[in-house]
């Protein structure tokens, strides 16, 4: 890909991650928050107001060139730690994402062609939040018309049976991938819930265009829901181990007798820019270390995500990757859109950057790819 290309785009993306972490974030790195020192500047001080002003500047400059010195050092340091540990499995799927072992092989069951309902049912069963979603949804329309006499569906079993297993699948495989979101991402708290929804929209849109590249629907439905997980895990690792690192830099800080570093540690506040910058650097790569580590047999998802991750041209892909590439690209550039963080030129750009052309574009503006779709999988009852 011609560097300047891939630039653009890596900035594009990066706003993107930006906008996932806190809109403040990405309102900020635009320029489009204004800060305290702007403010002042606006108004015309008096020469006494002036000069007192001048000193309290300069003292106050001191003090936060400081504190942005020793919040970069501690930060690099938090980055080499957390780069450390990004590439080992034993560690990212016993202490960051605890893998229930039935979960993926639920998604097995789901994506093979024999999977039946029985085999579903009994890996369902053993887990209460899928078990009490999946009949939420199945009580529920699409799937029971509205006003309906008949019983509530209260049993997996049979909920699969009245609804059909393969109009359950999608939502089973949806249910399985909420079990790996972060619980909770305070300070960013809005963070899990974007994440979903560009998880949903990325599925979506892989779901909608599958036939166009020949790949199976449900497949790349499953590939475009977990590419994103990795940023989940990155970001778990960063608010988990923050706190960890910090204090033990202050304790280094403490013992050379450097109490100035100690105090300005001591200060320090999980950063949504710093939080950013490690998803952006290693979301995908923990992404594609969760799809091997799931070891699906009926769907190689492993080997389109490691096309993706490595960069490689989108004419260079293998259809379900080139499918990723241009499922992400254009969900990202929806959820800016949204947002009003990107300009049409850009927007143009950066959809041209992934070879997206206009009846991809038209497909998708037909559907509501933010929400799970359930549709399409309707029966009566």
């Amino acid at each position: 890909m011609d560097a300047a290309v891939n630039k653009f785009k890596q900035i594009i993306q990066a706003r993107f991650v930006d906008l996932m972490v806190s809109d403040k974030v990405a309102k900020r790195r635009l320029g489009l928050i204004q800060t305290v020192e702007e403010e002042v500047n606006k108004r015309e001080l008096l020469s006494v107001e002036a000069n007192a002003q001048q000193v309290k500047e300069r003292k106050i400059k001191t003090e936060e060139e400081f504190k942005v010195y020793i919040n970069e050092y501690f930060h690099d340091t938090l980055f080499d730690y957390i780069e450390s540990k990004i590439s080992d499995p034993e560690y990212l799927f016993s202490e960051v994402l605890k893998l229930d072992p039935n979960l993926s092989k639920i998604i097995d069951v789901c994506l093979s062609n024999a999977g039946n309902t029985k085999q579903l049912a009994e890996l369902i069963e053993p887990n209460p939040a899928i078990k009490r979603d999946l009949l939420n949804i199945v009580n529920k329309p699409p799937f029971r018309e509205k006003g309906s006499t008949k019983p509530f569906q209260e049993d997996v079993s049979l909920a699969i049976r009245y609804v059909g297993i393969d109009n359950i699948k999608a939502p089973i495989l949806a249910l399985v991938a909420k079990q790996w979101l972060p619980h909770s991402t305070e300070p960013f708290s809005d963070f899990k819930a974007k994440l979903w929804q560009y998880s949903i929209a990325t599925a979506n849109c892989m779901e909608t265009q599958a036939d166009v590249f020949g790949v199976k629907p449900l497949h790349a439905f499953t590939l475009g829901l977990l590419h994103s997980f990795g940023y989940g895990m990155v970001m778990r690792m960063y608010l988990r181990t923050f706190e960890k690192i910090r204090l033990e830099e202050m304790h280094k800080a403490r013992s050379t007798g450097r109490a100035d570093i100690e105090k300005v540690l001591n200060s320090l506040v999980l950063d949504g820019e710093f939080a950013s910058e490690l998803v952006m650097n290693h979301g995908l790569q923990a992404s594609h270390l969760l799809l091997e580590h799931l070891q699906l047999k009926f769907a190689a998802l492993a080997l389109p995500m490691e096309e993706v991750v490595n960069n490689l041209a989108v004419d260079e892909m293998t259809p379900m990757a080139a499918l990723l590439l241009k499922s992400k690209t254009y969900s990202q550039y929806k959820l800016l859109q949204k947002a009003r963080l990107i300009e049409l030129p850009e927007a143009k750009r950066f959809l041209m950057s992934s070879k997206i052309n206009n009846d991809f574009v038209t497909s998708l503006n037909a559907i509501n790819l933010t929400k799970l779709n359930l549709t399409n999988r309707r029966v009566t009852g």
